[in-house]
């Protein structure tokens, strides 16, 4: 991106599916959402439920068929959360 002077373009994916088709099509770069996991993967809202261990396992899945960074948000599971009581 600095080279070009252009943008770097992240695409979002959160399953090694999408992974794959973004590196396909030609993104250089994939975003992995703490909240998409939840949502597309485990069908729970974004609300603290997952936790470090839910995003790892789909960063490993989508990490191992792509050679493309990917820049991971987890921003829960690091410690207590009310929404934990439950699990």
């Amino acid at each position: 991106a600095h080279k070009t002077k252009k943008p770097l373009q992240i695409v979002g994916a959160t399953s090694a599916y999408a992974g794959r088709m973004a590196q396909n099509i030609g993104f250089k770069s994939i975003y992995v959402s703490g909240g998409g996991v939840a949502l597309s993967n485990l069908g729970v809202p974004d609300l603290g439920v997952t936790g470090l261990d839910d995003v790892l396992v789909d960063v490993r899945r989508l990490t191992r068929v792509t050679n493309v960074p990917a820049l991971v948000d987890i921003d829960t599971g690091f410690g207590a959360s009310i929404f934990n009581i439950e699990r």
